[in-house]
């Protein structure tokens, strides 16, 4: 089998991780690769051309926004795919470039595209609205009310002001069903969880045959499993999610407070903090109980982790959102940490409470607080062995080498499926 993955991202940051993984694993299995990708992306692709040792065989494009404009600067990208791809059983999108279905559709080939975050069913890809989850708009609906694009209207105008929505408004309403358009011609479409299934399924109820769920989030470079030390004083945390208000820092922090001045002796380490979270620890005088850590480029991230871990009884991903998988959670369980999540989407999908992990309601402070408390309760044994069964939980559904046979095999369905067209 020979597959054209065409590639945004392929760098060592969020999906490009993954992206890169999927590659490498399809290579051992003896599948055949193009990579196509655009010019800001070659540094990447011929790096990881050299690491396999030349089996890569990489297209260069022009650069292409991942935005709506793809759209109309994918026209020009034709003469650069027909000249390359005659030999391609099959089309496959790892992230966001929805315009290569087109292609695909056009000449008559089989395509697979992941859906690794809501770029389908949120203007914004967020899901976030209001410092809360968002109760979704006309975008994550298949038939919107009057009310669901209203809420859109009311969701632009509060990000970018009125003036700026008088534009995005009726763009967002264009790109939605341009998307949806898209998305019919794709042969099958894989969801990187549950919850992103649940997403796409609401919102294109025609396409759920054609959805396949596989664990694409949970790859990533091998990461050992860390015992923690010995120091049985505190309850230590760990934060190395982006610093981002949806992805829960800021609740943590205030949550954090208020459990200090029952117990002082919770401590909580961050990875990449900016000036934000710098500015609400000090403000909620935390200094004493926070440590703030550089952002590491992502290439350095996997060989850090280890050592920063060490000191680390529980690690905290509070996403106040749905999110779509949160690899962050996959990371901490194959070092062998448990991990306090907030009960939604794919965090929920990852954790079972008091098993490998915890859960909580991360959106209301004062139950994040108790929360922590409770944890500081429990024995460092406890803990440790939470953090065993989390390492096993890790090893046992979340295999590399499943995950991309499950991915061979979606590929598999439509070459045959379009076989018989």
């Amino acid at each position: 089998m020979r597959v054209a993955v065409i590639a945004d991202n392929i760098s060592w940051r969020g999906v490009g991780v993954i992206t890169k993984m999927q590659i490498k694993l399809l290579l051992e299995r003896g599948i055949s690769i193009v990579l196509v990708v655009p010019q800001n992306g070659l540094k990447y692709a011929y790096d990881l051309a050299k690491m396999h040792n030349g089996k890569l065989d990489i297209l260069p494009i022009p650069n292409i926004n991942v935005g709506f404009s793809q759209i109309i600067e994918s026209k020009r990208m034709n003469k650069y795919l027909d000249r390359s791809l005659n030999d391609a059983d099959l089309i496959y999108i790892p992230n966001i470039y929805y315009w290569a279905l087109r292609y695909a559709k056009r000449r008559h080939m089989p395509s697979v595209i992941t859906i690794t975050m809501p770029w389908p069913t949120c203007f914004y890809q967020s899901l976030f609205f209001r410092h809360s989850p968002c109760p979704g708009c006309v975008w994550s609906k298949s038939r919107g009310s009057l009310n669901d694009y209203v809420r859109l209207y009311q969701c632009i105008v509060e990000k970018e002001g009125i003036p700026k929505s008088l534009v995005k408004f009726p763009l967002g309403i264009i790109k939605r069903n341009v998307i949806e358009s898209y998305l019919t011609m794709a042969t099958r479409i894989v969801a990187i969880s549950r919850t992103v299934e649940k997403w796409l399924i609401n919102r294109f109820q025609d396409l759920s045959d054609r959805i396949k769920v596989v664990y694409l989030g949970a790859l990533f470079p091998p990461l050992p499993y860390v015992p923690p030390d010995s120091d049985n004083s505190k309850l230590r945390l760990f934060y190395f999610s982006a610093p981002d208000e949806e992805k829960g820092i800021f609740n943590l922090l205030k949550a954090l407070s208020i459990a200090v001045k029952y117990d002082n002796n919770i401590t909580l380490k961050i990875m990449g903090a900016n000036s934000k979270v710098e500015a609400m620890v000090h403000e909620l005088r935390l200094q004493n109980n926070v440590t703030l850590m550089p952002w590491y480029p992502s290439d350095k991230v996997f060989n850090i982790l280890p050592e920063a871990i060490k000191d680390v009884d529980v690690v905290v991903v509070p996403s106040l959102y749905e999110d779509a998988w949160a690899g962050v959670t996959t990371q901490a369980m194959a070092l062998g940490r448990p991990v306090l999540v907030n009960k939604i989407g794919g965090l929920r999908e990852q954790v079972i409470d008091g098993v490998n992990g915890y859960y909580c309601n991360c959106n209301d402070v004062a139950s994040f607080a108790k929360r922590l408390l409770e944890l500081r309760m429990l024995s460092k044994s406890e803990l440790y062995q939470a953090g065993l069964r989390a390492r096993e939980h890790y090893l046992k559904l979340y295999d590399p080498y499943k995950i991309i046979d499950e991915l061979i095999n979606v590929f598999n369905e439509a070459l045959l499926e379009f076989g018989h067209r």
